[in-house]
């Protein structure tokens, strides 16, 4: 009896053992959610909370952006835009997302570009909407909110275009300027038509081309904007002081910019009835600043490079106004290109010509062949031939800062459409009805091969 009680008195203990611990543990469980928090450049953080045991969720663009806004159904194309998530804010240690969270955990987001976004149409490269001039110089494109296109150049040499806009339209400049080098925006406004005293214009700088196209709406909301120069032509360029939460179009501000002395070098610009100014932006290590042509500091962002984790800023120009006004201006960018080399095969290349923004190569084809493919630093680029010279191409270099090399290819018409895939590729692709009878008829064979091995007898 005296067993039985003691055995007894041990199995109380134990019982009460186990019941205090598996409460503690139940509420350590319940209680031991972990926060991971996604850092995005010029985009508001988001937190999440990821239950012990549980691995974190890897967030893409558009959730990002959506849960930004509030809103996860607004029409937001990604094309050719990823985010890959680190653990640190230099990008150095990719984060997985295939282990459990076991503490709070920031995650940092850097905007990659995964495909161009630009065709050439032979005097520039148009964004998304892939029109075709057919060779006539453009004058004057009319910009609509939902195209986004990139200047059209109407000098080779220069990359000079004219665009008008009325109401509330944009364009973006679809070639990727470096951060590590100041780079120059020349308007000269040729006709403004104010809506009252009120005719708003605005230059962003964004991380990403396709963040540059986001939403609808158009960038001018600073949606993802690294820094917005805006200002009134309708008052004597007037700039706007913009605020970090500041709503505009409905849309909170993502980004800050203030002027130098409260705007007065920005308004002298215009002094004496001038159209024409000069921005230059310089993307550094702890800020961006903008200055005139002469050198005078205008404005400055806190916007830094780190901020541009692709290690590009796109330019897009908007107007924002109301339908009955109209702004027509030229705009020309400006850029010390990078130190292109050209290679080739089955081609003779001329001489390379850099001018401005724009690249062209006189290629001559070895009989037979044709100008099939032209990569610029290993990535596929558009290439036209010249309209008035034949023989010569303009090259579209898309990160135009950057050191790279342009490689020529020419190939016979049959190599085309040669497939030099062999059984393994086949069985490897799998994707066809062929490949995956292929795939299942390897299947049944090493079943049939381990089938048919001996069995060991057990002794």
């Amino acid at each position: 009896m005296k067993k039985f009680r003691k055995w007894l008195a041990v199995f109380t203990l134990a019982l009460a053992c186990v019941l205090t611990f598996g409460t503690a543990f139940t509420a350590s469980a319940a209680s031991g959610d972990f926060t991971v928090t996604y850092k995005v450049p010029f985009f508001a953080d988001i937190e999440r909370s990821v239950g012990q045991y549980s691995a974190a969720e890897p967030l893409d663009i558009t959730a990002v952006r959506g849960e930004m806004y509030g809103m996860p159904g607004h029409a937001f194309v990604p094309d050719g835009l990823e985010v890959v998530w680190y653990t640190d804010a230099a990008y150095t240690d990719e984060y997985g997302f295939d282990v459990a969270v076991t503490e709070d955990l920031t995650l940092y987001g850097k905007i990659v570009e995964t495909s161009q976004n630009f065709r050439s149409n032979g005097f520039g490269w148009d964004v998304q909407s892939g029109r075709v001039y057919a060779g006539d110089i453009v004058n004057d494109n009319y910009i609509t909110s939902n195209e986004y296109t990139s200047p059209t150049f109407t000098d080779e040499s220069t990359g000079a275009a004219t665009f008008s806009y009325d109401g509330i339209h944009y364009s973006v400049y679809g070639r990727g300027l470096d951060v590590t080098k100041p780079f120059t925006v020349e308007l000269d406004f040729n006709s403004v038509v104010p809506d009252g005293s009120t005719a708003w214009f605005l230059v962003s700088l964004f991380p990403a081309l396709t963040l540059a196209q986001a939403g609808v709406q158009g960038p001018w909301a600073n949606a993802g904007a690294g820094s917005v120069v805006m200002f009134n032509l309708g008052d004597g360029g007037a700039p706007q002081t913009i605020a970090e939460g500041m709503t505009i179009v409905n849309y909170p501000s993502t980004t800050s910019i203030e002027y130098a002395d409260g705007g007065a070098p920005f308004r002298a610009m215009f002094e004496g009835g001038n159209t024409s100014i000069s921005l230059t932006a310089e993307i550094g290590e702890s800020g961006t600043t903008f200055t005139s042509a002469d050198g005078t500091l205008l404005a400055t962002s806190p916007a830094t490079r780190a901020d541009f984790p692709s290690g590009y800023a796109y330019i897009s120009l908007a107007s924002n106004g109301s339908p009955s006004q109209y702004i027509g201006f030229d705009v020309q960018v400006r850029q010390q290109a990078g130190q292109f080399t050209v290679t080739g095969e089955h081609v003779t290349l001329g001489e390379l010509s850099v001018n401005e923004m724009a690249v062209t190569l006189p290629i001559t084809v070895e009989e037979g062949y044709r100008l099939t493919s032209v990569t610029v630093g290993g990535k596929p680029a558009a290439f036209v031939e010249l309209f008035t010279q034949k023989g010569t191409y303009a090259i579209d270099v898309s990160e135009w800062g950057a050191d790279a090399q342009i490689a020529v290819v020419a190939t016979l018409p049959a190599e085309e459409g040669e497939d030099g895939r062999g059984c393994g590729s086949l069985l490897a692709a799998g994707t066809g009805a062929a490949g995956i009878g292929a795939a299942a008829l390897a299947a049944a064979v090493l079943v049939l091969v381990r089938k048919s091995k001996p069995k060991r007898s057990i002794r």
